[in-house]
């Protein structure tokens, strides 16, 4: 019965030529394709939620499962194989609403269901810049919170960019930057004026947590406060080595964090903070002595205003001391440091003047690399964001247009 709704509803979707805007509808969900992008809106449970979206993003979603879940021979990947091993353990620990979400996302796109659940957990198998200015760094005072993906352009994701408006039942709603077949995010912000985005790291391997995407899922639907996304990181099973930059509009305040499967910790504004990895540790490090010390027979050091590196006598990076500038966070890993110092030199330059635009600026390569596939400039105050994507050609996002939005707008066309 419940396929036969389904197909009627399917039946009765409709499509509306509106100006140069292109409206599709089935059930609550629309798409509206136009020159400034493409805009999904989901809205009731989640069932349906996803058959909205299957059905919408058809054969957009059978485009991402061809091109990054069908490919010759990735199963045979040691870490894709490794993957599926602990796919129980992750499967376990994703809330069921999203999985009822997949399963709608799969009946709408005629996909079996373990293809858009690979979908999804594609960030997880392979592993950007996370900023915010505010108080005197801004020319307004505003808080600005900016998240910069640099992962995929060369891989054709683009080509299924959408911006998806979400409206759960007895939830936040909404507005996530992600791709046809995604219902997780890795860049959002909600009604209630919080932002959120990640910077991937290490730690692939510990899997006994939810998924990265999920998770900033959560915090975008249940919190209200940077208090209550803090404390909901904190307390949820957590996977891998992510960063993450938290914003709250209502109280124009951000926090980077850094987590992994065992630890949390949160970076003030202006603070400075310290990463460590060393390589190449002896095997019974720990061990033997409580009071074992690292050792390096020779280290390279550098320095700059706001940052300094430590590299051993094999060239790899052992430490890094980030100094932030002051009312700002500018948060990334290990994977090319010297992109924090770009960011912050030029946060420094243009300091006490900075605005969306001058953010559009600061974020241009070198900050970000030749794979940079979306960024997004959040004013979670105004509820205000601004969205640029990779070029059908390649194009790095950051040297494209931006897209502006305002979320009541996007929530109440």
């Amino acid at each position: 019965m419940k396929r036969f709704l389904l197909a009627l509803m399917a039946l009765f979707s409709s499509a509306v030529l509106h100006s140069e805007e292109l409206i599709y509808r089935i059930g609550k969900g629309t798409l509206e394709e136009s020159a400034q992008g493409t805009i999904l809106r989901l809205e009731g449970k989640p069932y349906e939620r996803g058959v909205q979206h299957g059905t919408l993003l058809k054969e957009k979603i059978q485009a991402n499962v061809e091109g990054f879940i069908d490919v010759p021979g990735l199963d045979q990947s040691p870490r894709v194989k490794a993957f599926h091993a602990h796919l129980s353990t992750l499967l376990s620990s994703i809330p069921s609403h999203y999985l009822e979400e997949m399963r709608g996302v799969a009946y709408g796109a005629d996909v079996p269901f373990e293809k858009i659940l690979m979908l999804n957990l594609f960030p997880e198998m392979f592993h950007c810049i996370g900023i915010t200015v505010q108080n005197e760094a801004t020319f307004d005072h505003c808080l600005y919170h900016v998240r910069v993906l640099d992962y995929g352009a060369i891989q054709g994701l683009q080509h299924s960019a959408i911006l998806m408006v979400v409206k759960p039942e007895d939830k936040h709603a909404f507005v996530s930057v992600g791709y046809a077949g995604f219902i997780g995010s890795v860049t959002g912000m909600n009604e209630k004026k919080i932002a959120m985005g990640e910077i991937g790291g290490d730690g692939y391997g510990y899997w006994n947590g939810i998924p990265m995407a999920f998770l900033i899922r959560e915090v975008l639907e249940k919190s209200g406060t940077l208090e209550e996304a803090k404390e909901l990181l904190k307390s949820s099973p957590r996977t891998c080595e992510y960063y993450y930059v938290l914003s709250d509009g209502n109280q124009e305040k951000a926090v980077g964090v850094y987590a992994t499967a065992s630890q949390i910790q949160f970076i003030e504004p202006g603070s400075s903070y310290a990463l460590m990895a060393p390589h190449g540790l002896p095997k019974n490090y720990g061990e033997n002595g409580v009071d074992d010390k690292f050792f390096m027979s020779s280290f390279a050091p550098s320095q700059s205003e706001f940052q300094f590196r430590v590299h051993n006598e094999e060239g790899n990076l052992i430490a890094l001391f980030n100094h932030q500038p002051e009312h700002c966070i500018v948060l990334r890993g290990f994977g090319y440091p010297e992109r924090y110092t770009i960011v912050a030199e030029r946060i420094r330059d243009l300091y006490g003047k900075i605005d969306a635009e001058h953010l559009q600026d600061i974020i241009k390569a070198p900050a970000t690399n030749e794979t940079n596939l979306h960024n997004a400039i959040f004013r979670p105050s105004t509820l205000d964001l601004w969205v640029s994507h990779a070029g059908i050609d390649g194009t790095p996002a950051s040297e494209l247009p931006y897209a502006s939005y305002h979320l009541p707008d996007l929530l109440n066309p």
